[in-house]
């Protein structure tokens, strides 16, 4: 991952910033014949919310599942084999940072790139470097007061690199 790929979304124009310094189910099938979807799990406490962000990521063409625990979402990677991740950072029992130090050891989740949907978003973008991002496999940051389409949006761009419109596809397995 490049230093000039990690970004922070304004919450209100959309624009990009360079970076400094029990689980909901969701998704649909693939219709025969087309390619297999991009995975994303949503891992939020809020399970409105996740419930939420599975809509909108499924309307934008990948299968997305929600878990409102890290505990579950280390548990079941395996399952899920994820292409990105979407943390909240702040959560009971298991922190992001937590699960961020997990995720890295963990067989199936050690290479999925990850951004971070959280309030913390300006004020995290700020207090973590381009390094210590790189090493977590932060590939964005979008605080949540963010309008839906910039999230979609840099889903797409970490999901998706140099991709142009259609159909989300999904990367060959690591």
């Amino acid at each position: 991952m490049r230093a000039s790929a990690l970004r922070l979304v304004a919450a209100d124009a959309g624009e990009d910033f360079p970076l400094s310094g029990p689980g909901v189910a969701g998704g649909t099938e693939t219709p025969e014949g087309s390619a297999p979807r991009a995975r994303i799990v949503v891992l939020d406490d809020d399970d409105r919310l996740g419930a939420t962000l599975i809509e909108v990521l499924n309307a934008a063409g990948y299968t997305a599942t929600a878990f409102a625990s890290a505990t579950e979402a280390l548990a079941r990677l395996g399952d899920v084999q994820p292409d990105l991740i979407l943390l909240d950072m702040m959560m009971p029992a298991m922190d992001g940072f937590e699960f961020l130090a997990r995720l890295r050891t963990h067989p199936a989740g050690a290479h999925v790139p990850v951004l971070i949907h959280s309030v913390l978003g300006g004020t995290l973008a700020r207090a973590v470097d381009a390094d210590s991002a790189r090493r977590l496999g932060i590939a964005a940051i979008v605080p949540k007061s963010g309008r839906a389409e910039c999230l979609v949006a840099q889903v797409r761009r970490i999901i998706e690199p140099g991709a142009g419109s259609g159909t989300p596809e999904r990367r060959p397995n690591r």
